[in-house]
């Protein structure tokens, strides 16, 4: 056997470095998703952050924070509450409204019809937004990106 032919051989048998191969065409695969990984959960623990804030404001309107049906007290109660989670006060809503048999009324202070179902409602939202830190990953191009998330949670006062 010439020593070329005898090199070629020797290289066909010898698998030193096929770890290492298989490793460079896998690692780009696992780095996009553990990225991916990251950023949704990141994500996601925003989204459950701000839902979390949205029904601790309900739930101080319907665990006694809140003894009266006007509606004032219902929004700023539930606003200072919503506002300490918020990223900002402005990004909290409160709207508050009367049903009166299952019809929504625009005056949540009013009265229904004498054997109507009376029912007040009270309901925040707050909206906030996650900056991905792979934002290519969510189709993204710009760098500075947000993604909206909001949280909301509705109760009944009475």
């Amino acid at each position: 056997m010439s020593p070329l032919g005898y090199l070629v051989a020797r290289l066909r048998r010898d698998d030193r470095g096929a770890s290492l191969v298989e490793l460079a065409m896998i690692a780009p695969v696992l780095l996009v998703t553990v990225a991916g990984s990251i950023d949704c959960a990141r994500l996601l623990s925003t989204k459950v952050r701000l839902q979390q804030a949205a029904e601790r404001a309900v739930e101080m309107a319907s665990a006694g924070g809140i003894r009266t049906s006007q509606s004032g007290s219902v929004q700023t109660a539930m606003q200072t509450e919503a506002s300490a989670a918020a990223p900002s006060s402005s990004q909290v809503s409160v709207s508050t409204w009367l049903e009166c048999n299952g019809t929504k009324q625009a005056d949540f202070d009013g009265d229904c019809n004498t054997g109507d179902q009376v029912a007040r409602f009270a309901s925040v939202s707050i909206a906030g937004s996650y900056t991905p830190s792979f934002p290519w990953l969510f189709g993204r191009t710009a760098t500075n990106s947000a993604i909206a998330v909001s949280g909301s949670a509705s109760v009944r006062v009475q």
